[in-house]
């Protein structure tokens, strides 16, 4: 019976999963009595048998695995067998495992926020220029990417304000460049 409801086991929706951090699968079922996951594929070729009964809670089968699990990057699927106590199905759930991506961010704002005091002290727009320039990059790496520490909503607001920073700055130092070069021709 299991294996002509192949469909009806399904795997929950996730996200990518960030390095180092705890994960819990979990499965849905409609006619499975128990599921175990059997076993963990590694993207380099890695198989970890585990052989652990998921907890049961009405239809769904989960389980937490540590952040030990999930020290390398690339494509993990762990590997799930359910039965209904006569026929057995087997499925996988796959996902990739991305690297922190917060240390280049903050190296990101320190190297704008360093060249905007240079600028401070330094009668230069190239320093606001570079400094602006650094903050568009930041801002636009951060809506791409997001940031680990926080969730989509505020990556997105801090990749608005970097953004707004990175043309404010680089306007201004366009505006700046521009009264200085023109703006002095008063011959009297």
């Amino acid at each position: 019976m299991l294996v002509e409801t192949l469909g009806i086991v399904s795997a929950s929706e996730y996200t990518e999963q960030k390095q180092n951090t705890d994960f819990t699968l979990s499965i849905t079922s409609n006619n499975a009595t128990s599921c175990n996951m059997s076993s963990i594929d590694y993207s380099n070729g890695t198989v970890i048998i585990f052989n652990r009964e998921l907890t049961q809670d009405g239809r769904t089968f989960y389980t937490t695995l540590t952040q030990g699990n999930y020290s390398s990057l690339g494509d993990i699927c762990h590997n799930v067998v359910c039965t209904d106590g006569v026929d057995y199905e087997t499925g996988s759930v796959c996902r990739t495992i991305k690297n922190s991506n917060l240390t280049f961010f903050i190296i990101l704002l320190a190297l704008a926020s360093l060249f905007f005091i240079a600028s401070l002290f330094v009668n230069e727009e190239f320093f606001v220029y570079i400094s602006g320039v650094l903050f568009l990059i930041a801002g636009i790496y951060t809506m791409i990417n997001g940031i680990d520490i926080v969730n989509d909503w505020y990556s997105r607001a801090i990749s608005y304000v970097c953004i707004g920073l990175g043309f404010l700055f680089t306007l201004g130092a366009y505006i700046y460049n521009s009264y200085s070069k023109y703006g002095d021709d008063d011959d009297d």
